[in-house]
């Protein structure tokens, strides 16, 4: 709760969560969880805009490859942007949780990975 407060809520989630693997029932773990969970959709919807928009892939394969943190959820998630998809439509494409998926999306938009035409 204390994360939470402080407006930690990727810490706050990951706190919860660890509780709720020993006290599965914990209503303040489960309030915790929920809330954290929501307010980073909040962040990361806000960072990408409307999941309306359609991305488009703005590096070349091999500036792609140079990025050190791009794991294996990444790059599919990578792939799945054709400049005809949604972001909602990748989100919940159900691959992986839409909660990550945004997340990753919304790495991708910060190290200019993606991009939108209205830019």
């Amino acid at each position: 709760m204390d994360r939470l407060a402080a407006g930690d809520y990727g810490g706050a989630s990951l706190a919860a969560d660890a509780l709720l693997e020993y006290r599965p029932r914990d209503q303040d773990a489960l309030d915790c969880a929920q809330i954290a969970r929501s307010e980073l959709r909040k962040v990361y919807t806000a960072r990408l805009g409307s999941l309306d928009r359609v991305p488009h892939v703005a590096m070349g394969p091999e500036a792609i490859f140079s990025l050190q943190a791009l794991d294996f959820r990444a790059g599919f998630l990578l792939s799945r942007v054709d400049a005809e998809t949604s972001l909602f439509d990748i989100v919940e494409s159900g691959s992986i949780p839409s909660l990550e998926a945004l997340r990753i999306l919304s790495e991708l938009y910060l190290r200019r990975v993606i991009a939108f035409d209205e830019e």
